[in-house]
Parts: structure tokens; C-alpha cells; sequence
């Protein structure tokens, strides 16, 4: 999964990864609702729809949850089970002590 800057660096849409992310700031505006058009100036706003729309993202319409694709995951199943002691391996040796163990009382 890449994310939205990395979207627009990979498609040549912004020449610096610092743009991409001012990009994607405010497609994240735009996502929560957020009219663009009164944020920025025009000439900003149409610069950064076009760099969104190279990507297939249109900040012009309102944002539609319904047309976004989910994003699954692929996922392995993991089987449980026991392991078994390996043979390097030495037990602990206690050593003896005249030291009772400590019981609290209450």
C-alpha cells in the first residue's frame, strides 16, 4: 500500500516529496469534508487537482465514500504449535541456599 504522496511521486505528478505531502495534507482536508476552494487560493486549488487528478482523485466533486475502494489485506494463516525444548538446551541449576523464601503475612 502506498500512500497518497508516494502515489503522486511514482506517477511524476510533483517533483519533491515535500510537495506530495502538501498534496496529500489537503486531499486529507478534502476527504473530511473540507471545501477547498474557499481554503486556498485558485490558482492553488486547481494545482493541486491537477496533481490529484494524475492519480485519479478529483478534489473538484464533493468526496463520495461510496466510490472508494477498500483496501484489502492478504493475509497467511499461522498454525499453532507446540514447540519442543531444543537439544543445546540446559536447564536452569537452582542454587542452595539457607535463605527461606519470603511469605508475607497479613
Amino acid at each position: 500500500h502506498q500512500s497518497i504522496a508516494h502515489q503522486l511521486l511514482a506517477a511524476g505528478a510533483v517533483e519533491t516529496l515535500r510537495q506530495a505531502n502538501t498534496t496529500m495534507s489537503y486531499f486529507s482536508m478534502w476527504q473530511h469534508g473540507t471545501d477547498l476552494r474557499e481554503v486556498m487560493k485558485q490558482s492553488q486549488f486547481y494545482q493541486h487537482k491537477a496533481r490529484l487528478k494524475t492519480i485519479g482523485i478529483d478534489i473538484g466533486q464533493k468526496f463520495d465514500v461510496s466510490r472508494m475502494c477498500p483496501t484489502l489485506k492478504r493475509s497467511d494463516v499461522i498454525e499453532v504449535k507446540p514447540l519442543e525444548v531444543p537439544s543445546w538446551y540446559k536447564m536452569p541449576v537452582v542454587a542452595e541456599t539457607n535463605i527461606l523464601p519470603f511469605r508475607a503475612y497479613a
